[in-house]
């Protein structure tokens, strides 16, 4: 693949839908879809559930529509991973382009350490990663698939239903490598290499930092959240875009400005989750014993 331009280069982009985050914690995969493109042009499709042996949890029903029932005849992944990589195509054939790439990577490779199926060597691009060096807080006020959808006018609305999300991920690739043309990245050689540059990068961003972006993601999805932080909260970014101060007199707000106090902060975290209808965290620095005189 020397050289190759990215009108020439096939991609095959996937998504998954699973009944939780991490396979490390059981969850497994109930619908696969791909697509496989070169040039902008369609070249095949892929779909199919997955019956992953175990109940779906409600809320991974409510946000997927996905039912137990509409997975009880469905094939186990013992016949859909081998069926989706004879799709895919060899390592050395096709780039595996996915939204937030590393969690559905996770859930393959896993399923094909399961079934003692070596996982091809395949390049990987994330349009997560590419979006964030791409486009600015100007023009998104995050990298979500629905958000970066809407912002370039995908013809194909995500809708956490696989096949959907994958046609709408690779309209995103589409459209984010038009930009990184305007900076000389036309080939997939270059490409790769400024994917990993940025991931290098990304590996390197503290705690805090990374902590910071997870907020962000996890903020408009929980309105239960009620954060918050020991007087140190331009430092640890435990703030996000939908912050709004709880003070003395509006109490409707879902962040706490505790003061030098992190003992009470952990006392009143504590009792709001014993009360329910919450879920609190802070952030603060502790590098020594911190005493508190009350």
């Amino acid at each position: 693949m020397s050289d190759s331009a990215l009108a020439q280069t096939i991609f095959v982009i996937v998504d998954l839908e699973t009944t939780g985050s991490s396979p490390k914690n059981g969850a497994a995969i109930t619908e696969i879809g791909a697509v496989k493109v070169r040039g902008g042009q369609l070249l095949d499709q892929f779909e199919s559930f997955v019956n992953p042996l175990s109940p779906i949890p409600d809320y991974i029903t409510e946000m997927t529509g996905i039912t137990d029932l509409m997975l009880a005849n469905a094939p186990v992944i013992d016949e859909i991973l081998p069926a989706f990589l004879e799709f895919a195509g060899g390592e050395k054939e096709v780039i595996i382009v996915a939204h937030n790439a590393p969690f559905d990577l996770s859930f393959l490779k896993s399923a094909a350490k399961d079934l003692d199926i070596k996982w091809p060597k395949y390049k990987t691009l994330d349009t997560v990663t590419i979006a964030r060096q791409v486009l600015t807080k100007e023009d998104v006020p995050n990298c979500k698939l629905g958000t970066l959808a809407q912002f370039f006018g995908t013809t194909v609305e995500p809708n956490h239903r696989a096949l959907d999300d994958a046609k709408a991920t690779t309209e995103i690739m589409h459209a984010l490598f038009e930009r990184l043309g305007s900076i000389e990245i036309n080939t997939i050689e270059a490409l790769l290499e400024f994917a990993n540059k940025m991931q290098e990068e990304n590996l390197n961003l503290a705690t805090r930092k990374s902590s910071e972006m997870v907020i962000n993601v996890l903020g408009p999805l929980m309105p239960e959240l009620v954060g918050g932080s020991a007087d140190l909260t331009g430092s640890n970014n435990t703030n996000w875009s939908g912050t709004v101060d709880i003070t003395k007199d509006n109490f409707s707000g879902n962040y706490l400005n505790y003061g030098v106090r992190e003992f009470a902060m952990t006392g009143i975290m504590n009792g709001m989750v014993l009360h329910g209808g919450t879920r609190p965290y802070s952030g603060t620095f502790l590098t020594e014993p911190h005493w508190e005189i009350c």
